[in-house]
């Protein structure tokens, strides 16, 4: 019998294996990893231990020696370098730029940096320039986007009517991704 999932079981899963993927499973792999340098066992999970619904179904997941959770850790551990580098690159300098916003902050490091709140928002969207700044670049990004994909369905059509040289067109076309 096939059981539905509810939003909230999927919901719950969805956090615990987030959680365990930032907060468990880095530190079982560093330690882990330092067992098999001193050959030694550092981490031994109770395989018969009885369990509730969610812890059960965590433990199966992610931390039994069963070929799902090695396969589910793996996966982690491969894509770990790629989560730490956008952690590092892109999400610490995204919450740093909004906490900047809502500082009275110039541009140096001087630490005299005074909350604002909201006031720099409010400052920017009455100023005049903002909002034609603004507007233009919605219609530069859209006469942008339209052009570009006019072209690019003109250039398919052309490389697939029967012309003379269409092996040529499409290498010309193609060449450019090959560079790279």
């Amino acid at each position: 019998m096939i059981k539905k999932k509810s939003f909230v079981d999927t919901v719950v899963k969805f956090l615990i294996s987030s959680f365990i993927i930032f907060i468990v499973l880095i530190p079982v792999l560093i330690v882990r990893t330092v067992g098999k340098i001193f050959k030694k066992d550092l981490i031994k999970f109770n395989q018969d231990k009885e369990r509730g619904k969610y812890s059960q179904w965590m433990f199966d997941t992610w931390l039994s020696e069963k070929e799902k959770a090695q396969n589910n850790r793996v996966f982690v551990y491969f894509l770990f370098p790629s989560l730490f580098s956008f952690s590092l690159f892109v999400v610490l300098p995204f919450f740093q730029g909004l906490y900047y916003s809502l500082t009275d902050w110039t541009g140096l490091n001087t630490g005299d940096e005074a909350l604002v709140g909201i006031l720099n928002y409010i400052t920017i969207f009455r100023d005049y320039g903002f909002a034609y700044s603004f507007i233009r670049t919605v219609i530069y990004s859209v006469l942008n986007i339209v052009a570009i994909n006019l072209i690019a369905f003109t250039l398919a059509m052309i490389v697939v009517q029967k012309l003379k040289f269409k092996n040529v067109y499409r290498a010309a076309f193609f060449m450019p991704n090959l560079i790279g």
